[in-house]
């Protein structure tokens, strides 16, 4: 015989009802949280502890102006001087024309691109000042450059590693960016960064 449901509400004690009630409310927040990190997970890119990184919309505009693509499995670790042209990963090891790249990014790490001419490619964020300092046509300019977009370096660009003459070990630990000492920039150099810029600009 079926049991109406206000008697069977009655039957259940007060305690035993509010227990049940309240591991439903939580088991409903747990499946829309769930459901919501599955929405979301393919505009974000985890890093290696499992944290989410955004990806800035100027960011993904450049690799593909680029032309690059993220690491395979088989190519993370390699040298970027080892791996094939037209690829993009993420790396600690800044200034060295050997630095092993990896297909996620993890803290204080910086993207770099290998062109599909084979050159690599430093990508990050400057000052407004930094951003017009880069553009001294014949001149040795300091800059920071910073793997993330800042309130006080909102321009992204992209910096061939040829035109890296120095950069400062460990700079970037300070919270005040990547020193490096620059080349004057080259006419093909100048309207790359020009594009990031622009784009940085325009988001």
């Amino acid at each position: 015989m079926a049991i109406p449901f206000s008697t069977l509400m009655r039957m259940i004690p007060n305690a035993e009802l509010v227990m049940l009630v309240n591991v439903g409310v939580v088991a409903g927040l747990f499946s829309w949280f769930r459901r919501r990190r599955e929405e979301t997970s393919s505009s974000l890119n985890r890093s290696f502890d499992g944290g989410i990184v955004i990806e800035e919309p100027e960011r993904i505009a450049l690799r593909e102006r680029h032309g690059v693509r993220p690491l395979t499995e088989e190519e993370e670790g390699t040298g970027i001087d080892q791996l094939p042209d037209g690829v993009y990963g993420f790396t600690n090891a800044v200034g060295q024309w050997d630095a092993p790249l990896f297909r996620k990014k993890i803290f204080l790490s910086y993207e770099m691109h290998k062109l599909h001419d084979g050159s690599p490619v430093l990508v990050g964020y400057v000052s407004s000042e930094d951003a017009e300092r880069m553009r001294q046509p014949a001149a040795t300019v300091t800059i920071r450059l910073f793997p993330d977009r800042q309130d006080e370096a909102p321009h992204l660009v992209s910096i061939p590693l040829e035109r890296v003459r120095r950069h400062k070990q460990h700079s970037e630990r300070t919270g005040r960016g990547l020193e490096l000492e620059l080349e004057p920039e080259s006419d093909r150099t100048s309207q790359d960064e020009v594009h990031a810029r622009e784009d940085s600009v325009s988001r």
